[in-house]
């Protein structure tokens, strides 16, 4: 059976990219395709439907859904539940979200995401990484979601002021998926780690991008 068919995922591209001073999504890797169809096209292989989490206003990747938030200016909680609805109207039983800032994530490291859930260890979790300099780094949005856990997720959102993504983590009990148990080497997670928030971000990016 093919391990991808129950899975959807959504590609976060919400944000209003302030520090990066233009459009984190229309950013280019080094192959000339932009951050947003780099990760459409990295998702594919691991997910059998892939939409974009983006205002009405923005349009990307011509031909892939797009998908805009139920609720206004609560950050990126809104756009994991607009996600889910379609993953659940897609009869997915997985979403995988994928930040447009953090595009140097393996795709094979969403994958592990996903079979956690498939192997019944969790109902979400997200990724972390331990850096070279011993710390951890977790990227919340890099996550696989159990799409039975909308209205658990609705629960919290109705109920909080000003949800967070660790705050919602924590209410559904999710889980950490660490890269050190499958990547070994401290410099590739730590460059599959790295987010882009400001132009030297991305110098780095590009310097480190193969």
């Amino acid at each position: 059976m093919n391990a991808t068919r129950n899975r959807a995922g959504v590609i976060l591209a919400g944000g209003a990219s302030a520090r990066m001073g233009e459009d984190k999504a229309l950013l280019t890797a080094p192959s000339g395709l932009t951050l947003v169809e780099h990760i459409r096209d990295q998702f594919s292989t691991v997910v059998s439907a892939v939409a974009i989490s983006a205002p009405l206003a923005k349009r990307y990747c011509p031909g892939v859904p797009h998908i805009t938030d139920k609720r206004g200016g609560i950050g990126p909680c809104a756009g994991v539940e607009a996600g889910l609805i379609w993953a659940r109207e897609h009869h997915a039983k997985i979403l995988l979200t994928w930040p447009v800032d953090v595009p140097l994530v393996p795709a094979p490291w969403m994958n592990e995401l996903a079979q956690s859930i498939q192997r019944g260890e969790a109902r979400s979790c997200y990724l972390r990484a331990t850096l070279p300099d011993g710390h951890a780094e977790s990227q919340p949005l890099c996550a696989a979601w159990s799409v039975d856990t909308l209205d658990t997720m609705r629960e919290y959102l109705d109920g909080t002021t000003h949800p967070s993504v660790y705050g919602l983590h924590d209410y559904l009990g999710s889980s950490i998926a660490d890269a050190d148990h499958w990547c070994p080497d401290a410099g590739e997670r730590a460059r599959a780690m790295l987010n882009l928030n400001t132009p030297g971000d991305y110098q780095r990016m590009r310097a480190m991008w193969r």
